[in-house]
């Protein structure tokens, strides 16, 4: 099934272009496979989009949340760390809990 997780990065903040745009980038060059996208829930935190295929819900957060742990890692921004995550499946249209 496919599925569509927003994981919530507190203290990525909108005005340090420098550092989501590393973030981002990582992201596309190790996880394209995932659409990554990013957006600001407000202006200190971010809200990293991806999809995935998964059997379910917690396995498709688990993909997500490891790609964007070591997105973090990868680009010097290891002090942070994903907030919130939530799934959605995109065949239902409908937020599930992870």
């Amino acid at each position: 099934m496919e599925y569509r997780i927003f994981v919530q990065i507190p203290g990525v903040r909108l005005a340090d272009e420098a550092s989501w745009e590393r973030l981002i980038g990582w992201l596309e060059g190790n996880h394209g496979d995932l659409g990554p996208v990013i957006s600001w829930d407000d202006s200190t935190t971010a809200r990293i989009t991806v999809a995935t295929n998964a059997e379910d819900a917690a396995a498709a957060a688990e993909v997500a949340t490891g790609a964007v742990s070591r997105a973090l890692h990868a680009t010097d921004l290891g002090a942070l760390y994903p907030h919130a995550i939530e799934v959605e499946s995109v065949d239902a249209k409908e937020s599930l809990a992870a």
